[in-house]
């Protein structure tokens, strides 16, 4: 339970404009947008009822500008289609942290010692220069230190894509992307006192360099190819390779890489991707199954870890994810539809040798023996979190005239998911419980579809179920975790004009 409550100021604001030209038989589209994104939010960085990091302030700034520049059209008297074109990306991203102690914090971190008594004496505090606060706490509350950081980002791509018809049942799609990208980053660390104790806490530790002047200027070059068979008009399979990309970038927290065995520097992510499915329509279309089998190859996979007193994106290695998906829906008559699907996903790390720890004593090691948790731990073979084995979904959609008036409709949803790991770390506490959610709406339309009515409910047996659970940053060993939403309900409105 937090003793402060959180707070969220957020504006949003932007515009984009969207022009077309015909150009005999292709078109010709620009597409040019600015947006900008304003946030201070205030929350209780220790997550704990006591008053230990006192509520960090942040402000972000996020200015946006992106222009699109495209042409499509038919090639070959209609046997292909082709759209290629140039993309501009910009943005200046501004971030604010500030961290403060609470009047509890020094009771627990230096167990109500003063600085002098952590030092050895009044002499030590001389001689580094801290005589002033040698008689005071170690850690003062009101004191801490601030994070500021300035990121500018340009980028610009160019792709291409080709989709030909090889013959009446065999089509070849083939798609490139080049983008040259350049970051400029800097990070500055200060704190409010200079103190050495600040030393071994690591978010205001002023021993963590900044990050002055960094530049990344990375360039790739993507792309997809597909084969697709058309065996019969309303069926096709398909086989598929997609090479993806994620720039590098720098952590804006403060951390220490000696202590934590995270960089302040990450390194692009790349990906390759294969896929083979099929897409079928079946009994006048009243029926329609849709399979896939996937895999995919993660390398320097750019993961959230956490490091001790914080969370940090770091460069974790290989990362394999498999499985399949299928999907069917029906419609047995035109007043009913009806819809499910499974998947199943295997996604564990392959190499992860600078991961976090396990830093709860039960049911894995170290245990409640151990004298600390050590900085990092090797993953390979760890689940990556977030990512449940199996989950089942199902819908039934109903809608019958009512006269010559309007639509009344209904639909039920339920979703079911397998436990999802909780953490990269492979601790057996994070993990989340498999749970069952169903959604409920009921509505009438009419006039037109001028006027919509809904009644509505989200979780309708008030399922209550973990979403994420994290390592507490100033409590070693404990856990905080989230809940998602209870059961809610309302009704909406729409009217068209």
């Amino acid at each position: 339970i937090a003793n402060i409550d959180p707070f969220a100021e957020i504006e949003e604001s932007g515009v984009s404009a969207q022009v077309d030209w015909q150009l005999g038989d292709a078109t010709l589209t620009s597409i040019t947008a600015w947006r900008e994104y304003d946030v201070f939010a205030r929350i209780d960085a220790d997550f704990a009822s006591l008053d230990l990091i006192s509520a960090s302030g942040s402000t972000t700034d996020q200015d946006t500008f992106t222009q699109e520049l495209r042409i499509a059209g038919p090639l070959f008297e209609g046997r292909s289609h082709y759209v290629a074109g140039l993309y501009y990306f910009e943005q200046r991203l501004d971030d604010d942290q500030i961290v403060r102690f609470g009047t509890d914090a020094n009771a627990l971190l230096a167990g109500g010692a003063t600085l002098g008594q952590l030092l050895g004496g009044a002499p030590a505090c001389a001689v580094l220069g801290v005589a002033a606060l040698c008689d005071g706490p170690a850690f003062p509350a009101d004191e801490g230190g601030d994070n500021f950081s300035r990121q500018e980002q340009r980028s610009i791509a160019a792709f291409a894509q080709i989709d030909h018809d090889l013959s009446e049942a065999f089509r070849l799609t083939v798609g490139l992307r080049y983008i040259d990208e350049e970051k400029d980053m800097d990070v500055r660390f200060t704190e409010t006192i200079f103190t050495p104790a600040f030393s071994a806490f690591t978010p205001v530790s002023p021993t963590v360099p900044d990050v002055a002047g960094v530049r990344f200027d990375d360039q790739a070059l993507t792309g997809t190819v597909r084969l697709s068979w058309f065996v019969q008009p309303d069926l096709m399979t398909y086989v598929s390779y997609g090479r993806g990309y994620k720039s590098g970038g720098t952590n804006i927290a403060r951390i220490d890489p000696v202590l934590t065995g995270a960089p302040l520097l990450f390194d692009p992510e790349t990906s390759d991707a294969f896929e083979i499915g099929f897409k079928g329509d079946f009994l006048e279309r009243r029926l329609r199954i849709n399979g896939a089998l996937h895999r995919t190859e993660f390398d320097d996979f750019q993961a959230n870890t956490f490091v001790g007193t914080g969370f940090v994106l770091q460069n974790a290695g290989e990362i394999r994810t498999q499985g399949f998906e299928l999907e069917v829906s029906a419609l047995p008559v035109h007043w009913l539809a009806l819809s499910t699907g499974i998947a199943y996903v295997d996604a564990e790390y392959e190499a992860f040798s600078g991961g976090a720890c396990v830093r709860t004593p039960l049911g894995a090691s170290p245990d409640q023996g151990e004298p600390a948790f050590p900085a990092t731990c090797d993953n390979a073979g760890n689940a990556v979190a977030g990512t449940p084995e199996w989950t089942v979904h199902g819908s039934v959609q109903v809608e019958r005239r009512i006269g010559d008036v309007g639509f009344a409709y209904g639909q039920i949803d339920v979703a079911w998911q397998d436990e999802n790991p909780g953490g990269n770390d492979g601790d057996p506490n994070k993990i989340a419980d498999a749970y069952t959610l169903t959604n409920l709406r009921l509505g009438y339309r009419f006039e037109d579809d001028r006027y919509d009515v809904t009644l509505w409910a989200k979780n309708v047996f008030d399922e209550d179920y973990g979403y994420l659970a994290f390592n507490s940053p100033a409590r070693e060993g404990s856990l905080t975790g989230y809940l998602t939403e209870p059961r809610t309900w309302g009704a909406t409105l729409r009217a068209r004009f």
